[in-house]
């Protein structure tokens, strides 16, 4: 009976073999699936066109001064630099889908504490109190367009870039220094084409600037001003709302001013090598009368006497035009102000007695307000 079995041994090594065959080519199976995945979803990639061989480097200029005013708003412009050029870096791009995105190249101080209204970020700057913000054409720095899905086309698309950039500074405390900012402590930045699906990151645009702007924070010294109306006699009021016949100059000094330089807005053009100097926003000075003892008649600018003297009248104050004064009221100063260091200016006021009552007793007519000066 023994001649009719196999041997066991020779059966054993057969199913054996026949296992290991047939594992191999399961796996050899499911390497070839996952190659033929991997070729279906390519990754979409860019490359330089002939005509731009590799990105475009833009560089603006920081140029000149500024003055802040103490007193403008917190979140003011005080510096604008732009740069346009008409050199547009082009990319040719395979099927896929992208993203614009611009990001620092370099960010020499860190974020500041402002919340910019338009969500821009604002870095510090190395005067206290100012801060920068920069965008690449319409995009925040750090930030990123929306996502485009291109499909396969017959050739590559061929991808066109804004190349414009915009460089503010801003008043970002009410506490500013003064001092020089240059372009060695300015965050720069790029513009990338991003492959969304697992291609290249190609950057066409590097937006540098060189130069520097001096930044000037100060005020006028602002002497105390005595002015006499001289002495009348109470039957030159007729009743109430008469005045007396002569308007007395009243002169605020503001003596020692700064350079007043205003903020500028000034386009670059690299191409023709062209400067462009936009709209000049002048600076100004404003002033508040704020009356000691409180205001007898607003509308025609009275303010009251200092007790213990005269009664039934006031002072009434004026602008060099002869329209009264605003009491409480910031008001502008109508100064030319220039750019001149230590320059004096004038706002030129007026005054005279004003009756207020139906009865007038004579006496010592004196009046005394602050005035407060606005820079912006």
């Amino acid at each position: 009976m023994t001649t009719y079995l196999t041997p066991p041994s020779q059966n054993y090594e057969v199913a054996i073999g026949a296992s290991r065959w047939m594992r191999i080519a399961l796996a050899t199976f499911a390497l070839l699936l996952l190659g033929t995945a991997k070729t279906a979803f390519a990754a979409g990639n860019c490359q330089y066109t002939s005509t731009t061989p590799t990105w475009v480097t833009q560089v603006g200029t920081l140029s000149g001064s500024a003055t802040v005013g103490r007193d403008a708003p917190i979140g003011t412009v005080i510096y604008e630099m732009g740069y346009a050029s008409s050199v547009v870096p082009t990319l040719l791009c395979t099927a896929g889908s992208y993203q614009v995105q611009t990001s620092l190249v370099s960010q020499p101080y860190p974020l500041s504490s402002y919340v910019d209204p338009s969500g821009y970020p604002v870095y510090q700057t190395a005067i206290p109190g100012i801060g920068v913000r920069i965008n690449g054409a319409t995009t925040p720095v750090p930030g990123h367009g929306g996502i485009v899905n291109y499909p396969a086309p017959s050739n590559p698309i061929s991808f066109t870039n804004g190349s414009n950039f915009r460089l503010d500074l801003i008043k970002i405390s009410s506490t500013v220094g003064a001092g020089t900012i240059t372009a060695a402590g300015l965050p720069t930045f790029q513009t990338s084409e991003v492959s969304m699906d697992g291609g290249n990151s190609t950057r066409f645009l590097l937006a540098t600037v060189i130069g520097q702007v001096s930044i000037i924070s100060s005020t006028c010294t602002t002497p105390n001003v005595s002015v006499n109306l001289g002495a009348h006699l109470t039957t030159e009021l007729r009743g109430v709302g008469t005045t007396t016949a002569t308007w007395v100059p009243v002169n605020i000094r503001l003596n020692n001013c700064p350079a007043f330089f205003g903020s500028t807005y000034t386009t670059f053009n690299a191409d023709t090598s062209r400067t462009t100097t936009g709209t000049l926003a002048q600076n100004s000075i404003g002033y508040s009368v704020n009356p000691t003892n409180g205001v007898a008649n607003a509308t025609n600018g009275v303010m009251n006497l200092s007790s213990g003297g005269a009664t039934g009248i006031g002072i009434q104050l004026a602008n060099s035009s002869g329209t009264p004064v605003q009491f409480n009221t910031a008001t502008p100063s109508g100064l030319t102000l220039n750019q001149t260091s230590s320059a004096n200016y004038t706002i030129s006021l007026q005054a005279r007695y004003y009756q207020t009552g139906a009865s007038i007793t004579a006496g010592a007519a004196n009046a005394t307000a602050t005035v407060t000066l606005s820079y912006l």
